[in-house]
Parts: structure tokens; sequence; C-alpha cells
């Protein structure tokens, strides 16, 4: 999975960002002043109109494609059916037996984010932007809500485990 920067986005990410633009020539990510929005929405279609309606947008193929479902392990790892539990069982090598510092697991190295996510976060980071979650559900009564908000509450709690202040990260 990846985070997906429609056409456009960057240059419009240089005039948010660019402080010899005055507030009155900012794309509508700005507002009077205060600090820029960057949305995180559900599907490619939408984040490419509101780029091109000046908003500063990236989006998510789906609501949780925020994850990835890849893991790196380091070089020795074993692989073994787990009968108890089903599926496969990881067993990592002894720690005598990595010897070179890129063999250790890092958090970074490891990230079970998508593609993107973490140049995300630092660009929110860096700008002291608001981070604005805006996924879709088709019918706000009916019980489909709730998965999309589980959804939107995972990420927001993943925004504020990377660094991203609570006062921030917006729904």
């Amino acid at each position: 999975t990846y985070v997906y920067f429609p056409k456009g986005f960057g240059e419009l990410l240089k005039k948010v960002v660019d402080p010899k633009v005055p507030d009155k020539d900012k794309p509508r990510t700005v507002v009077n002043g205060y600090r820029p929005i960057m949305m995180i929405v559900e599907g490619e279609k939408k984040a490419a109109k509101a780029v091109k309606e000046g908003f500063l947008c990236c989006a998510l193929g789906g609501v949780y494609n925020w994850k990835s479902r890849s893991v790196l392990l380091p070089e020795g790892t074993t692989l073994e059916k787990d009968e108890r539990h089903g599926g496969l069982r990881a067993k990592l090598p002894t720690s005598e037996d990595l010897v070179a510092e890129d063999d250790v697991i890092s958090w970074e190295g490891t990230s079970a984010l998508a593609e993107g996510m973490l140049d995300l976060i630092q660009t929110i980071l860096q700008f002291d932007m608001c981070a604005v979650i805006a996924f879709d559900t088709d019918d706000p009564s009916s019980k489909a809500i709730i998965p999309v908000q589980r959804a939107a509450s995972s990420l927001g709690y993943e925004l504020r485990n990377r660094g991203i202040s609570t006062l921030r990260i917006r729904q």
C-alpha cells in the first residue's frame, strides 16, 4: 500500500510553506494566516480534485491503507508452522547470530506503515500543519460508520504516536 500524492501536490506545498508568499495569495489550505491543513482522504480521485481546487491533500486507497502488511525480518529468521494457533511463527536469530548493525530490527526499518506515510508525517511535523482525517461513509446513520470511525481513530492514534500533537489532529 502507499499514500497517494496527486499531481500538483509538490507545487501547492511550496506555495503553502513559502514565507515570501503573502497570506492573500496562499492556497485555500491556509485560512486567514492560521497553520496549514493537510487533508488525508479516502480515495485518489477526491485528493486529486482537492489539490486542483487548492487544498493540500493526499489519499489512501482505503481507510486502513496507511498500514502495510509487509514485515522486514533480519537475515537468519526461520519460519515454521504453528500447529497450536495455525499460521506461521517467525523464529528470530539469537543476538550472537546478529553480527552487523543492519541485522538488528529497528523501529523505522520494520515500520508497518504504507510507503509514503513517514514522508507525510515528517511534512506535517516539519511545517507544523494540522492533519485532518476526512474518510467517507455512504450512510452516516448506518452501522457502516463504526468501522470507518475505528479506522480514523486508529490513524489518529498512529499520527499522535509518531509525534504529531493531539491539538493538530482533526477529523
